[in-house]
């Protein structure tokens, strides 16, 4: 996966932005479920 990642650095930056998108919707979520 990393090389393929690599080759397409574009659907890398997308993908990590939709990560920190979802981290930031889950975490709180997960702290109030807590």
């Amino acid at each position: 996966p990393y090389i393929v990642y690599m080759l397409r650095d574009i659907d890398i930056l997308e993908d990590w932005t939709a990560i920190k998108k979802a981290k930031a919707a889950l975490i709180p979520m997960k702290k109030k479920s807590d």
